[in-house]
């Protein structure tokens, strides 16, 4: 999960500095925990150590993990992707990708080879690498022998960044697994164990408990992670975290540290996110993201008082995508949304949640306070890749242009919107570099939307090929690109 800072940072760790005074609370906290359990026995008057209560609670709690790790660990894999990955920040060009690998961990969900991991694994990866533990096939197989795991080449079914969460298939069946279904309700103080290849350790286990069931970093957020005091480290991404009756209840994703290593301060995609993604992935190849056209914010208390509001809660709508769902349906901006089909919600975190389970060409009753008058408003979902997604997916090796040392890929209408293209229409965009180029003159940059080249259009990354394909190297060349919203020439000789 700790990535190195080459990695594509579309879903990536979050650092943040926290106190050394929080490091040793938390240290003594445990140790405090830890004293209670072995003194407890000498408080009840106990004298005998073999007799002891706490001694025997203790070793039902070692055998109950151990039996649930020897359950788990033969569903647990080690990840390796191989690809172009972000370099360090500290690169002048922040842009800049070069080969590399990233390390992580899975887990078997199916027998028949499918694998979730993170989506920031895969990130820029041409391809990867799953290791199976030696207990996830029987001894008697060909080529198998004790302790050795077996690599195998991993199929990427799909990968969603936004969530995180990637679907990888590997060539066997019959595998041990761990389905991901949905799991009690999962409360803070509740024990969790963590799976995964922590720096790269493979078959690793820690425990620990829920420090809370619903962490948002921000109150727009579109996720609730669980979070955890169980150690998770870098390579643990990807791997899941396992309740008490075995279940998966989430798939640790990241952890925030001031050190580099954990510092008790992990956190997990739920398991019911999770799945909702890896069964659009299993079967379309993407996430299925609705789309209703409307840009939303949770009403905060100075929002409600300056409203007037009788409470705090609920959505507020700021802005209609003019050619989006929501238009038709008549919504419009200053309108409150407190209810989706019926169910009541308070915050935009809990309308994410209803557009990820809904499916395109359904409806979503949407409950509306305006001015005073209650409406229930039906608006139609569809159904629109991130555009995100559609850059991450640009960054594989059928998107370089070598000549240039650029990745590219073809300008849509929504990534118009989300990039704010305002001088044309169509084009290329420039969305890495592998940094040392060897073309000689100026460069083209990350955020380059090219036009033209030469005074030919460039519509399509195929057409521009076709275009550089008769050229030889030594020839010059100059593009039209637009840049921070003006146009301008970069003129440079083929390499």
């Amino acid at each position: 999960m700790f990535i190195s800072s080459n990695a594509w940072p579309i879903q990536r760790p979050i650092f943040v500095t926290l106190s050394i005074a929080w490091q040793r609370c938390y240290r003594l906290t445990r140790l405090g925990m830890l004293a209670a359990l072995f003194f407890s026995g000498s408080a009840s008057g106990e004298t005998s150590a073999t007799d002891s209560p706490t001694l025997s609670t203790l070793n039902a709690l070692s055998d109950a993990v151990q039996a649930l790790a020897r359950r788990v660990h033969p569903c647990v894999v080690k990840v390796v992707a191989m690809g172009y990955l972000r370099e360090e920040e500290e690169s002048s060009d922040q842009g800049a990708v070069s080969r590399g690998q990233n390390s992580g961990s899975g887990v078997i969900i199916d027998p028949n080879g499918y694998i979730v991991t993170n989506a920031h694994v895969l990130s820029g990866a041409d391809h990867a690498q799953v290791t199976l533990p030696a207990t996830a096939l029987s001894a008697d197989r060909e080529g198998w022998s004790p302790g050795v795991g077996k690599n195998l080449t991993a199929q990427v079914v799909g990968i969603d960044a936004e969530t995180d969460i990637a679907l990888l298939r590997v060539p066997e069946t019959g595998l041990p697994f761990l389905p991901l279904t949905l799991s009690p309700p999962i409360r803070q103080g509740q024990v969790v164990l963590a799976f995964g290849s922590p720096l790269g350790l493979e078959d690793s286990v820690s425990l620990g408990i829920v420090s809370s069931s619903a962490r948002q970093f921000g109150p727009e957020d579109m996720i609730a992670y669980i979070q955890t005091d169980a150690p998770i480290n870098a390579g643990s991404s990807g791997g899941p975290l396992i309740d008490a009756a075995g279940r998966v209840v989430g798939i640790n994703t990241l952890f925030l540290t001031e050190s580099g290593a954990s510092e008790g301060l992990g956190f997990a995609v739920p398991v019911d996110l999770a799945a909702a993604v890896v069964e659009q992935l299993r079967h379309t190849g993407r996430a299925v993201r609705a789309y209703i056209g409307l840009d939303l914010r949770t009403v905060s208390p100075s929002l409600a008082a300056a409203w007037e509001l009788p409470s705090v809660g609920g959505i507020v709508v700021q802005d209609v995508d003019q050619e989006g769902p929501a238009r038709d349906a008549d919504i419009a901006p200053g309108d409150l949304i407190d209810s989706v089909d019926g169910r009541p919600i308070a915050n935009l975190l809990h309308l994410n949640i209803s557009l990820y389970r809904a499916s395109a060409d359904t409806r979503l009753e949407l409950g509306v306070l305006r001015d005073g008058r209650r409406l229930v408003v039906p608006v139609e979902v569809r159904d629109r890749e991130p555009p995100i997604s559609q850059i991450a997916t640009a960054v594989r090796k059928r998107s370089l242009l070598s000549q240039f040392g650029i990745f590219v890929t073809d300008m849509n209408k929504d990534l118009a919107n989300e990039l704010g293209q305002s001088r044309g229409e169509g084009g290329v965009l420039v969305v890495a570099t592998l940094g040392e180029t060897l073309a000689l003159g100026e460069t083209l940059e990350v955020g380059d939307i090219i036009y033209r080249m030469n005074r030919d259009p460039v519509t399509s990354i195929e057409q521009l090929r076709q275009l550089l394909s008769v050229m030889k190297a030594g020839e010059p060349v100059a593009f039209q690109v637009e840049r921070d919203g003006r146009l301008r020439f970069v003129a440079t000789d083929i390499p």
